[in-house]
């Protein structure tokens, strides 16, 4: 099953997103987390939601596929 060049860019779009998204986090954010010397709980768990922006990240990027877009949607 083909799709239309407007589906194609829109899925090409979102990927190229959530690339930038994905090398911010792993540039800038997780550095910062790392240097944390003393947390306090709140910032424990702030920074789990941040790890796990991180990983959902990561896999997100390994679906480049067509057939992948209405995973990564969901």
């Amino acid at each position: 099953m083909g799709f239309s060049e407007t589906v194609h860019a829109y899925a090409e779009s979102a990927y190229n997103a959530t690339l930038e998204i994905r090398d911010f986090l792993e540039k800038e954010v997780v550095p910062v987390l790392h240097a944390q010397v003393t947390t306090s709980p709140f910032e424990e768990a702030l920074g789990g939601l941040y790890f796990r922006m991180v990983l959902l990240g990561r896999s997100l990027v390994k679906l480049n596929e067509p057939n992948d877009f209405q995973s990564v949607r969901a």
